[in-house]
């Protein structure tokens, strides 16, 4: 009696299905086809080099990429290795038309804490990609979209809620002008308004307590001289 062996010409594997050895019919199954579609030399895919960066982000993956070396396929080789992949929008899955590497902006110094390389790491990002982190804290700090703070800007006119300037205030080391602030209640969590740098202080140094506030304006009455 003749032994049986896998279908595929050259393989002496043990057939199990469809004439085929458990690793051929796996092949087919995945892939659709019984050849390698993995690139040479990596043998298992946790060898390669971007597994974990597919491993971590696999439940956000478009389902093509469910396959890691089609995964593999469509994003080809790393460009260096301060690149990362990145989504273009955060809202949608990874796939071929919504991601891009990016480069990172800064290593690491040698002596220097996490702590201390993730603040110089922020001032950098903020200087490089402005729009981006500005994006990104709105979202952050008080679930507003850029295109939602602008509506609130175009409704108050480009000025302060309270006292209808514009910002005066200019931002750290640059002469370049702040935008107007985000206000929010700090009991209900709720958005109230933009104002201007001196007006949100204010609030925030009388913990918005009208009783204070109506004292101070009780004190400026007072002490007013014609």
């Amino acid at each position: 009696m003749l032994e049986q062996t896998c279908s595929i010409g050259g393989c002496s594997g043990e057939p199990t299905t469809h004439g085929l050895c458990h690793k051929h019919y796996m092949r087919l199954y995945r892939h659709g086809t019984v050849e390698d579609t993995r690139p040479f030399g990596y043998g298992s895919k946790s060898n390669h080099p971007l597994y974990r960066t597919w491993y971590s982000s696999r439940k956000k993956m478009c389902e093509e990429w469910k396959d890691f070396w089609k995964f593999i396929a469509d994003i080809g080789e790393r460009p260096s290795d301060k690149h990362y992949v990145s989504r273009r929008d955060k809202n949608k899955q990874y796939s071929k038309e919504n991601v891009v590497w990016r480069s990172k902006l800064t290593e690491q110094k040698e002596g220097e804490t996490e702590a201390q390389y993730m603040a110089r790491y922020q001032r950098i990002r903020r200087a490089v990609l402005p729009e981006e982190s500005r994006k990104k804290g709105l979202k952050r700090c008080f679930g507003l979209t850029l295109e939602q703070y602008e509506q609130m800007h175009k409704e108050q006119g480009g000025v302060c809620a309270i006292c209808k300037k514009e910002e005066t205030a200019t931002k750290n080391r640059s002469a370049e002008k702040k935008n107007l602030s985000v206000d929010h209640c700090h009991g209900k969590g709720h958005i109230r308004g933009l104002l201007c740098a001196r007006c949100n202080t204010a609030l925030g140094l009388m913990f918005d307590s009208e009783e204070i506030m109506s004292e101070a304006l009780n004190y400026i009455r007072k002490h007013k001289r014609d």
